[in-house]
């Protein structure tokens, strides 16, 4: 004799296994409309939810590294009314070209082209997406299509299925800021993405003071046209020529103990920004580096203490800025 209770009992398992993938995803789908605007971990979510959400257009736009954007932000005060249109996309080094790539591929679907791309930073820590913060800033912030099919095929398929986890569970995305809501606490840092005793040593994007994001000191390969961070600079080279944008770079100034440490690393990007302008006729480099007394900078040897300091390193910026501007004539 049939046991119809068992029969029943089986038919009605696949159907409540329906219904609760059907709300797993409907929660995600909720998640993926209301966390983007509410939860920011870093100044790489912010620029992202700018490009998307705003409409102001730049006549320069900048990008670069944290150095970069305490300056640009500094400038930006000094300027004042006085200055034209400007806007600063400039994060961190942990995103490498490969981010900036990103953000002007983002910035230029949604605005009217610069009249020029200014990037302020210094030489990379690292040039293949390797470090432990890539996660963080990388695989969960660049999650169009085109973006992870890229990125797959330069860091392969392992590196694209975290970018797709992150994608479709935006509660994997958002975690750590749900953790911190619902129970007061995470388990790793919001802003780095990693457990709290790795911020310390060796993540390039380290959280200075003021919130400022440090570097550290890896070595540079000489070889930057072999790594990632040479095959993103020429897209980005490729893409500006293509949308007759300029493309100014800017080294911000170094301090005598980071000069000493890193002088083989600013000469080897020296040699390869001098090698692209040639070809690259829209691009140009500030070939005048500035080395300022420790004194001027913070314990981390990279960022600008405030006042008189970070005055100075701000004027020669500006003064930079005046003869792009004046070349955009």
């Amino acid at each position: 004799m049939q046991n119809t209770s068992s029969t029943s009992s089986s038919r009605a398992c696949p159907h409540w296994g329906v219904v609760f993938v059907a709300l797993i995803i409907a929660t995600e789908m909720v998640m993926a409309w209301l966390l983007p605007g509410r939860f920011f971990s870093h100044e790489v979510d912010r620029a992202l939810y700018r490009i998307e959400k705003t409409t102001d257009d730049a006549e320069l736009l900048f990008i670069g590294d944290s150095v970069g954007r305490q300056l640009v932000l500094e400038a930006l005060k000094e300027a004042g009314e006085s200055k034209p249109s400007w806007t600063n996309l400039a994060t961190n080094q942990t995103i490498e070209m490969a981010g900036n790539y990103y953000f002007l591929k983002r910035y230029l679907r949604r605005h009217k082209k610069p009249l020029a791309l200014v990037y302020v930073g210094g030489p990379p820590e690292r040039m293949d997406l390797e470090g432990p913060a890539s996660e963080n800033f990388i695989q969960r912030c660049f999650l169009r299509w085109d973006e992870i099919a890229e990125l797959a095929y330069y860091k392969g398929f392992r590196f694209a299925c975290v970018m797709l986890v992150h994608r479709f569970m935006p509660s994997y995305r958002y975690r750590y800021h749900l953790q911190t809501k619902l129970l007061g606490h995470s388990n790793a840092s919001i802003y780095f993405g990693v457990m709290e005793e790795a911020d310390a040593g060796g993540v390039e994007g380290g959280e200075a003071e003021d919130g400022e994001t440090g570097a550290g000191d890896a070595g540079m390969s000489p070889r930057i046209d072999d790594t990632l961070y040479g095959v993103y600079f020429k897209k980005l080279l490729d893409l500006l020529t293509q949308e007759r944008i300029a493309f100014y770079y800017i080294f911000p100034p170094v301090s005598e103990t980071k000069w000493s440490e890193r002088e083989d690393s600013y000469r080897a990007l020296r040699t390869f920004l001098e090698s692209l302008q040639r070809p690259y006729r829209a691009f140009r480099y500030m070939s005048d580096l500035k080395i300022f007394p420790d004194r001027y900078f913070k314990k981390d040897g990279f960022h600008f203490q405030k006042g008189a300091a970070r005055v100075q390193a701000t004027f020669f910026l500006l003064k930079d800025i005046d003869l792009i501007q004046r070349s955009l004539e």
